[in-house]
């Protein structure tokens, strides 16, 4: 197992440094960069520096730039390690490698591992990048809890590993990214809170947002990163993210297994 998880991030790093010019790492950068921007614009110009008072009852700070760049960079972890991760099996049926990938005796979770490790590696890179390009817009940790924070950030991991594998099933089974993909992502940051609190949008929604585990960690490192509350402070939010966690990650394994055993006879490849 944990051969094939060192195995599958070296390969895929050799690949991501040979094979993919710098400028697809800066596509991403500028994608949170000018997402940043437009809520600069929006803050500074359309509502001249000020937060409502149901903003700051909802959020708990009155910072937005700080609000909306936490959400940006988690915005962009999220791209980076659930999607790039949930493209994986699609990505190896499109270089024609699926087929040996079946019959070989690689564990799939192994696999699915070392790409969620190679991702999280570079992610972390453009996530370093992003934090110093977007000082200048007012990004402040003015009281951080860094027990808080990396718990936060290892619990997440592992649900956005759960939703990566459900999506990468999905991929496989209906031979298609695109649409699949770029659904999730538009439904990932309209309604887990990446730019303002979910409390703005229509109740119905608000049953949903819950339900996904993005909406909690926001609400978890942007408590812990801007309002400094300990771990105590955000229990319920805490165990709320680490049973959604461990539900996407069961089903995640159940269904992958499921689908790539049947893959060959049912053709899905």
């Amino acid at each position: 197992m944990i051969n094939h998880i060192l195995s599958t991030a070296k390969r895929n790093l050799t690949m991501q440094t040979r094979a993919y010019p710098i400028d697809f790492f800066i596509s991403k950068l500028l994608s949170c960069f000018f997402t940043i921007l437009g809520a600069f614009f929006m803050y500074n110009i359309v509502f001249k520096g000020n937060v409502s008072i149901h903003f700051i009852k909802f959020s708990g700070t009155s910072d937005y730039m700080s609000f909306a760049i936490l959400g940006c960079f988690t915005n962009l972890f999220v791209r980076g390690t659930f999607l790039n991760v949930s493209r994986s099996f699609i990505t190896e049926m499109r270089e024609g490698t699926l087929d040996s990938l079946l019959i070989s005796p690689v564990n799939y979770m192994g696999y699915l591992s070392g790409n969620m490790l190679e991702q999280t590696m570079i992610t972390s890179g453009e996530l370093l990048a992003a934090m110093i390009i977007t000082l200048p817009f007012g990004l402040r940790f003015p009281s951080i809890n860094v027990v808080s924070t990396l718990l936060c950030i290892s619990i997440t991991l592992i649900s956005l590993f759960g939703m990566a594998i459900i999506l990468s099933g999905i991929m496989v089974y209906f031979k298609d990214t695109y649409l699949s993909q770029n659904t999730v992502f538009s439904v990932l940051f309209l309604t887990t809170g990446v730019l303002f609190p979910i409390q703005y949008l229509p109740s119905w929604i608000q049953v949903f947002s819950n339900l996904i585990p993005v909406t909690y960690s926001l609400r978890i490192l942007r408590n812990s990163v801007l309002v400094g509350l300990d771990i105590v402070s955000q229990a319920r939010d805490f165990i709320t993210l680490a049973l959604l966690s461990a539900i996407y990650f069961a089903v995640g394994v159940l269904l992958i297994n499921k689908i790539m055993k049947k893959a060959p006879e049912k053709q899905f490849i």
